[in-house]
């Protein structure tokens, strides 16, 4: 569960802000297009994608990217509404903003699958075959596991 989690926060490879550390200054967020982009160059680095393949990734994995970043600032302000939440001891606010945050998480999850399946169905079979074989290793496109990612292979470790 842990993992799942790691992988859907940071969805194709999304750069995970940490809360500032005593006077360390917040990194910026990288734009829906770079994030895209990155995820392309992983792909094509995986797959051997073709141009045109890569042209249809772009998009793919921009429009995953942008309503990503939506979702994802929706979380972190259920999160500070759920620290609230709990400093003050509101059980019915807990239970509320738990099962909104649970919602956000399902809806991140729904987004990152149909982006692969989008994905998925430009691959020839040959490549089909390799994205299966990653997936079932836990080594998926993006996200955490995936080639420079978290835990990944030649990422930072977890």
């Amino acid at each position: 569960m842990e993992i799942t989690m790691k992988f859907r926060s940071l969805l194709l490879g999304v750069s995970v802000s940490l809360a500032p550390l005593a006077g360390v200054a917040q990194q910026a967020q990288p734009t829906p297009a770079q994030i895209a982009e990155h995820e392309v160059q992983r792909a094509t680095a995986l797959f051997s994608l073709t141009t045109d393949q890569q042209t249809a990734a772009l998009a793919i994995f921009t429009a995953e990217a942008t309503s990503a970043a939506t979702l994802q600032e929706s979380s972190r302000s259920l999160d500070k509404t759920l620290d609230s939440a709990i400093t003050s001891g509101e059980a019915s606010a807990i239970a509320t903003t738990a099962a909104s945050l649970g919602t956000v998480d399902g809806e991140l999850t729904a987004l990152h699958a149909t982006a692969e399946a989008r994905f998925y169905q430009i691959l020839t079979s040959e490549q089909q075959a390799k994205f299966v074989a990653l997936q079932e290793a836990q080594i998926g496109v993006g996200g955490p596991g995936g080639p420079g990612g978290a835990g990944g292979p030649g990422g930072p470790p977890q």
